[in-house]
């Protein structure tokens, strides 16, 4: 392992990526071999660099966006990378949640966009592991195992899951409920305080269940949705489940919004 390497999990937004950062937190520092230095927006990403220049270690930072000097890391192989991704019908319904309703449709559908620009920008790079929502977060002793084995730190299949049980759903509900947002949190904007420690939001966990789609999308959210991310769907084995014609209709609805045709119409349902 290179000194320092930088470990960014820079999964999908509600993706679990903050669950990520939490297990390659707990796994680095179990094993005394670096620190978290938290959150980082791309754009200051060179003053951490800086700042932490000399230091001998692993140094874990969580982000969405896609951070321009990870090319260079990459090939330096100075950086490990660990990406989540998610079936972006669920991030749609978990984005709704989270925000309480207040994005329009349209809104969401381009965060989805960003998300997925970044998503193509992080895995064209060497030294990164990709996972599926749907997956590791069924199976986090496999995923502990997964990300350890990824950043060279060597650990047992017991260590990994007395780790993976710290990080349970009933445990990081747990931690929300126990810590003071109002007194500790950090304010991003008004539905997002975090805990700067865990990076867990106040109103980070809803169900965390998987296909939810299926029973709270329309037709025609699902059409345009289908439309428009048809071959991501397909590229990573999610189910389609509008025929061609409604995903070409919904493709069409998307491209009428695109030249500010149909900004009035009602999708949210």
């Amino acid at each position: 392992m290179a000194w320092n390497m930088w470990i960014i999990c820079c999964g999908m937004v509600r993706a679990a990526s903050t669950l990520q950062y939490q297990l390659t937190s707990e796994i680095v520092e179990y094993k005394n071999m670096g620190k978290s230095i938290g959150w980082i927006e791309p754009n200051k990403f060179s003053y951490f660099q800086d700042k932490y220049h000399n230091y001998q270690g692993c140094l874990i930072a969580k982000c969405h966006k896609y951070i321009k000097e990870a090319v260079d890391l990459d090939r330096k192989e100075n950086a490990k990378l660990i990406y989540s991704f998610r079936d972006i019908r669920d991030i749609y319904l978990s984005l709704i949640n989270k925000n309480q309703s207040k994005l329009s449709f349209w809104t969401i559908i381009q965060q989805i966009e960003s998300a997925l620009s970044d998503y193509y920008s992080w895995n064209k790079l060497n030294n990164i592991l990709s996972s599926k929502y749907e997956i590791f977060t069924k199976h986090l002793s496999q995923e502990v195992l997964r990300i350890a084995n990824h950043i060279d730190i060597q650990l047992s299949p017991e260590e990994a899951r007395q780790i993976s049980d710290k990080f349970t759903l009933a445990r990081q509900r747990e931690k929300i409920a126990s810590f003071d947002y109002n007194k500790l949190g950090v304010q991003v904007n008004e539905n997002t305080i975090y805990d700067p420690k865990s990076l867990l939001h106040e109103n980070h966990i809803f169900l965390g269940e998987s296909e939810l789609w299926k029973k709270e999308m329309t037709k025609l959210q699902l059409s345009i949705i289908e439309g428009v991310f048809y071959a991501w769907l397909v590229e990573n084995d999610y189910p389609i489940s509008q025929n061609f014609f409604s995903r070409q209709y919904g493709a069409f609805l998307y491209y009428l919004h695109k030249i500010k045709f149909v900004d009035t119409i009602k999708v949210n349902g």
